[in-house]
């Protein structure tokens, strides 16, 4: 009975394999077989059915950019809270990258380094090196990675590199910041609809 079972999903599961290989294939002219991984798959369709290079060509970064970039990312926020709502509705969001990439501007193209003196916050788009401080225990907004606790929204000092987004919002909170360097991209709303 037990082995009947495991033959009989091997068999399920070999047929979803055709069946998803036939789908893509007939569809997309990429064959399952040459991709390594499912997103290596989806770039590839991706860049021979819907990306118009000369609309919007993708450009690497070098070592030094790449290095700084890795800097700012810190990973998802994940706690805990016990909820108490009395009078009023709980909306939870999901998934609101695709809707960013489609409505806001986010940096795109070449980036060049700049010094602080070639920062306007009002113009600017990219990522900035700055010394932070905070000084309210409520302020819980820029996050900090720190090599004993962990991933934290400290009070106190500390530097770091941050989406020039994140650092408007900071300011508008009461955050005290200082401009150091930043990589400044193009400003561009890119609509995917539309490439």
């Amino acid at each position: 009975m037990v082995e009947n079972q495991c033959i009989n999903d091997c068999l399920s599961l070999e047929e979803g394999f055709y069946n998803f290989r036939r789908i893509i294939l007939s569809n997309f002219n990429i064959d399952i077989k040459s991709q390594f991984t499912l997103p290596s798959m989806a770039y590839n369709i991706f860049r021979s059915k819907y990306y118009k290079y000369n609309k919007t060509p993708i450009s690497k970064n070098h070592y030094d950019k790449d290095k700084f970039i890795r800097r700012s990312y810190m990973g998802g926020i994940s706690e805990v809270f016990k909820p108490l709502l009395r009078n009023g509705y709980c909306y939870d969001v999901n998934s609101l990258y695709p809707y960013v990439m489609q409505n806001r501007k986010f940096p795109i193209g070449d980036s060049i380094f700049v010094n602080c003196d070639d920062i306007d916050l009002n113009e600017f788009i990219g990522f900035i090196e700055c010394d932070v401080s905070n000084d309210n225990l409520e302020l819980n907004f820029l996050p900090y990675r720190d090599n004993l606790r962990g991933f934290i929204t400290p009070i106190g000092r500390w530097s770091g590199v941050y989406f020039s987004e994140e650092i408007k919002m900071a300011i508008k909170l009461g955050y005290k910041v200082i401009l150091k360097r930043g990589l400044k991209y193009k400003k561009v709303i890119i609509y995917l609809k539309n490439m």
